[in-house]
Formats: structure tokens, sequence, C-alpha cells
């Protein structure tokens, strides 16, 4: 197989992965809206010589928020995986003897976009597609202050056309997910999948050839938010990939990653929401610009003060486990797996990289040391660079804007220059339990 093929064959692996791993995070969102019972329903009524009353209501409003942000990955127009960008993508793969079946849901596709509820709004019609990326845009995606100003001007035309639009957008989401059911299903029953890449089985982390290579492998885990970084089948084994899930599970729960995805995240891999609890205080995201704080005692009250421009910066104290070994190999586990991304999987099978093998999948100690730089602003972000001394990388990785530096190797050392002392944490990885544990973190939010 050429190299352009290879690599074209390599990215409709890639995205096939994409695809259904969206379509599963959907549907596990759907079930849980299914199974809270109730109806979408629109109720209007008017009294002689009084206003039209009107009343919107939703199955459950926790549920409802989960299954929309599911599917705005591929509801949001200018997103990178559209639902026309997959239509494309899966009408290519299924080749031309399905192009009847791909021009059908394509014509269904816009009937969903136009809806079938007519508004009309400042003149303009405002169709099912257009109320979602208003809504999403103006409100749901919007910080908090101008999602209120924005409600607040719908309301200007009356509460009906507030929830007329809330309807609206609700009725092209069910809309698509009864597309995108219509299109996995008839994926699944014809066999329109891409092809596995035949590639040669190694695993970069243990070096075994042989066993269930047939799993991609999330590089930074995808619990923090990583979706798209992730190694192809055939270079994680079954067992490493096993051994990596209990370094993994749970660390979304753990400071300062939890923090930052009550900030950060938009759903997990079965689309719910994060929570954080710890002692003091209690968060809970119910969309993207809204949280509910429950706290407990002073140490969980809130530290309110204005900021230049408006809006309030919100100060919390925090408690919670950090477990400084599993998150080190965690880091070493998505530095060693990004530079075989990057740089192809023979970079990382060298000898010199044996020890950080052992290291991330059988625990123990370390002869290097973990640093964590002290301030950190949530975000998205997920980066990975790195340059080489002695041979060996010196990685470092952005994870929801905190940054962390490993060495992939005894040597060198870390030797931090004076001036950055006060801004970073130190951990000796070659102890059993590393000082400097950090038991609490400051958190901001500013609305």
């Amino acid at each position: 197989m050429a190299n352009k093929d290879r690599s074209e064959a390599e990215e409709q692996e890639r995205l096939d992965y994409i695809f259904q791993h969206n379509y599963n995070r959907i549907e596990q969102a759907a079930k849980r809206l299914e199974r809270k019972g109730g109806q979408f329903s629109m109720k209007i009524s008017a009294e002689k010589g009084e206003s039209v009353q009107s009343e919107y209501t939703v199955p459950d409003e926790d549920a409802t928020m989960e299954f929309a942000l599911a599917l705005a990955r591929f509801a949001l127009p200018d997103t990178s995986y559209t639902i026309d960008h997959w239509l494309k993508f899966l009408r290519e793969l299924a080749g031309e003897k399905h192009s009847l079946e791909f021009d059908k849901i394509e014509k269904t596709l816009q009937q969903i976009r136009e809806g079938n509820t007519l508004l009309t709004l400042n003149q303009e019609k405002i169709t099912d597609a257009k109320a979602y990326e208003i809504m999403a845009r103006q409100v749901v995606f919007a910080n908090d202050t101008d999602a209120i100003a924005y409600e607040q001007e719908l309301l200007k035309h009356g509460d009906i056309i507030r929830q007329f639009m809330w309807m609206k957008y609700d009725s092209y989401c069910l809309g698509l997910w009864q597309l995108l059911q219509w299109v996995h299903d008839y994926r699944k029953k014809h066999g329109i999948r891409a092809a596995h890449v035949n590639r040669e089985t190694i695993c970069i982390y243990c070096k075994a050839t042989q066993g269930d290579f047939d799993h991609v492998e999330h590089t930074i885990p995808e619990s923090l938010g990583n979706e798209y970084g992730f190694l192809p089948r055939g270079y994680v084994c079954g067992d490493c990939m096993a051994a990596l899930n209990s370094i993994e599970d749970g660390i979304n729960d753990m400071l300062p990653f939890s923090l930052a995805l009550i900030t950060t995240s938009i759903g997990n891999k079965k689309g719910k929401l994060p929570s954080l609890k710890s002692p003091e205080i209690h968060i809970q995201k119910k969309s993207p610009n809204k949280l509910v704080f429950k706290s407990f005692g002073k140490k969980g009250e809130l530290r309110e003060e204005p900021v230049q421009g408006g809006g309030h910066k919100i100060s919390i104290t925090v408690s919670g486990r950090f477990d400084v070994h599993r998150i080190a190999r965690m880091l070493s586990k998505a530095a060693l797996g990004t530079i075989a991304l990057v740089k192809g999987r023979d970079a990382v099978l060298d000898a010199k990289f044996d020890d950080i093998r052992r290291y991330i999948i059988k625990g123990g100690t370390f002869p290097n040391k973990l640093m964590i730089f002290k301030e950190g602003l949530p975000s998205p972000r997920m980066e990975a660079e790195w340059y080489e001394v002695e041979g060996v990388p010196v990685v470092k990785l952005i994870v929801l804007g905190f940054i962390f530096i490993v060495i992939l190797g005894e040597r060198p050392k870390f030797d931090p220059r004076d001036e950055l002392k006060p801004h970073i944490m130190m951990y000796d990885l070659s102890l059993e339990k590393p000082e400097a544990a950090v038991e609490k973190m400051d958190g901001t939010n500013q609305t």
C-alpha cells in the first residue's frame, strides 16, 4: 500500500471511530432522557378578554440539557464534525450503490431543518435549525450575563415567542437524533464501516506483539475531555489497556482536574455533565454557563468580589485526593503516546524508554521528578510539546489549562531555575509517598 493510500485509509479509520463514538454518547444521553418519561409539549390557551397564555414543558430539564449538549457536536453549523460533514464522509465510504438512500437522508435533513412550526422574529423566518443556532449561540453556550440578556430581549416579543424558540430548539435536536438513528442503523445493516488498517501489532507500553490489539487508546484520558487524541488499533495491547484503565479510573475526580472539568466540560463520554464533591462544597454543572453550589460551613463559603468591566470573581476552596504516582503515571503514559503519534511508533520502542514503561504499567517508583505549575486557568486546552536532553524527551503537557512537566528517563535530573521555583511544585517520584502533596487548591470563576 502506498504511503498516500495508507494515510487516507488511516484517516478514514479515525473518522469512522469518531462518528461511532459521538453517536454512542448521544445514544446514552437519549436513553437517560427516555427513562424520565413525559413529553415535550406546548400548551396554549386564551380566555375571552385575556391575553394568550403558553406553557412549554420538557420531560426533565437536566436530562434534556445533557441530550442537547451531546448532539451539539453534530448540530452546531461551524464545528469540525457537523452532520453535513458526516453524511459526506459516509456517502463516500458507502459508494455509488447507496447514493439513493443518502439522497433520501439528506432530503429528510432539510425537512428537519425547516421544522413544522412557523415562526417569524424581527421579520425573519425562523426555521428549527435557525432557532437551534440562535439559542445555542446566544443562550446555551454564551456566558451567563449575555444569556440572561438575550432571553430578556426575547421576552420583549412576548413569553410565547421565547417558549416557541426553545420548542424549535428541542424539535431540531429530536429530529436530528431520529435521522442519526436512521443513518446508524443503515450503515450497520449494510456494513458501511471504514476498513481496519493492517498494522503491525506492537504495544508501545510493553512491547508485546500478541494479544488483543483491536481497540484505540486515548493519550490523555478521555474522562479529562480528550476526545480526538488517540492511538490507533495495533499500538496498545489489551493487557496494557486494562492496566491503564485502572490508573485512569476516577482520575477526573482528583484535583486539579475535577475543578477544571466543572468549568470546561459539556459532557463526558456518556454525555453526563460533571459534578465536584468535597467536604467543603458540592458543585453540579447544569449547563455550559450554569453551576449550582452547595456549601458546608465557613470553609465552603463563596468569596465574591467585583471585577473591572462588570461581573464578579468567585473564589472557592476545595480539598480532595491527589495521588502523585497515579497522576505521574497517567501523564507519562500520555507523553509516550503523544510522541508515538507524532514521531511514529518506532520512536518510542527504543530501550531508553523501558524504565518509564515499567513505571507506567507496573507502578512503584521512578528515579526522577514531576513538576506542576501552581497556577492554572481552567480551559479545554490539551497540548504536548517536548525537547530532548541527553537523548531523553522532557515533555510539557497542558491538561485542562494546567501545566505539567515529566521526563521520560532517569536523566536529565530536574533542576529548575531559581526564578521558577516560587511558581512550581516538585514531587520526587523515587519516593513511595512523594512530599509536597497538594491537599488544597484555589479555583476562581468569573460571572
